[in-house]
């Protein structure tokens, strides 16, 4: 890269830091990835992952969902919701149930155990985003949390194939 010398000893975050502050895909990942890691820490110290959180807040919305249709929400493939259950299931806070329409289908929802475990950690988690935005102002903090569900459920959003693992 021109203009870019560095080797181990000397790469100071600093010159990364100016090369790429114009660059959106390393702007959304660096904070993406930052907020993930720590999310994801609240939910382990309380025996569960950020994965699970995401799921289970995906079934105290709704009503018994099959694994498609939380992988499609999610942005999760199946094998990854699959073994999502699996866990949330171990944990006595999901439950899978034949479908009474179909009975090759199953439909997952949340345990009573499930929403009790969700609501332990949503404090902690609401902590965490707190965090991250406490250098912004509350008037731009709800412009930003606007602005990134615009752009979530825009024009890329059906161009984004499910990924193995959002988080």
């Amino acid at each position: 890269m021109e203009g870019v010398t560095a080797t181990e000893d000397d790469a100071s975050p600093a010159s990364v830091h100016s090369a790429l502050s114009g660059d959106l895909t390393w702007l959304v990942q660096r904070v993406g990835s930052g907020l993930v890691g720590a999310m994801d820490h609240v939910a382990r110290v309380h025996g569960g992952s950020l994965r699970s959180v995401v799921v289970l807040r995906l079934l105290a919305a709704c009503p018994p969902a099959t694994q498609l249709a939380l992988g499609s929400s999610a942005g999760l493939d199946k094998t990854t919701v699959t073994s999502a259950l699996d866990a949330l299931e171990r944990a006595g806070w999901a439950v899978r149930r034949p479908s009474a329409h179909d009975r090759r289908v199953r439909l997952a929802e949340i345990t009573d155990a499930g929403r009790e475990w969700l609501a332990a950690v949503e404090p902690e988690l609401t902590r965490v985003e707190d965090e991250l935005l406490a250098d912004l102002p509350a008037a731009d903090r709800e412009h930003l949390v606007r602005t990134l569900h615009r752009l979530a459920a825009g024009r890329f959003a059906s161009a984004a194939p499910p990924a193995g693992s959002c988080v």
